[in-house]
């Protein structure tokens, strides 16, 4: 069994761009339980663009694959958030480089943008506005887990 594609789908890869905290809250919902790795997170000063690569869960596919009873996917999207001017980490180190991250999601305080990790990490970014894309940038492919990501409830 190969992986699979969105044309198999019958969908497209997924392309958003948060304005406000309404769009933001959508893009937050769809990062949810994402995977991150600690190298492929970059802060482009001169560009003002913070941006990671994702190993995105695919939650708006997850109901078909239970109905199927076929696998969960995930995808590699990158998440760019633009008009930024710094980028503080809490809870990462430097020399953890080839560690990777469960992102929990993305919130705005104030003019600041916050990613949140489970296991209490932060990346807490300075912005002049919310102006943040998401895009899926490989097709859908098996995850490994073959899980559904499970929280525990407060």
């Amino acid at each position: 069994m190969s992986d699979a594609s969105f044309k198999d789908g019958q969908e497209a890869s997924l392309k958003l761009i948060a304005r406000d905290g309404d769009d933001l809250a959508i893009i937050s919902a769809m990062i949810q339980d994402s995977i991150a790795e600690r190298k492929e997170m970059v802060f482009e000063t001169d560009l003002k663009c913070f941006s990671l690569l994702l190993k995105r869960f695919r939650w708006e596919d997850a109901d078909d694959a239970q109905r199927q009873n076929r696998p969960f996917e995930r995808v590699q999207s990158v998440l760019m958030i633009q008009s930024a001017t710094g980028a503080k980490f809490r809870g990462f180190e430097d020399a953890d480089t080839d560690l990777a991250f469960d992102l929990i999601g993305i919130h705005a305080e104030g003019d600041e943008i916050i990613l949140a990790f489970a296991g209490d990490g932060e990346i807490s970014i300075s912005c002049e506005c919310v102006d943040i894309l998401l895009t899926d940038v490989s097709r859908p492919y098996k995850a490994k887990s073959q899980t559904l990501p499970r929280h525990k409830e407060d």
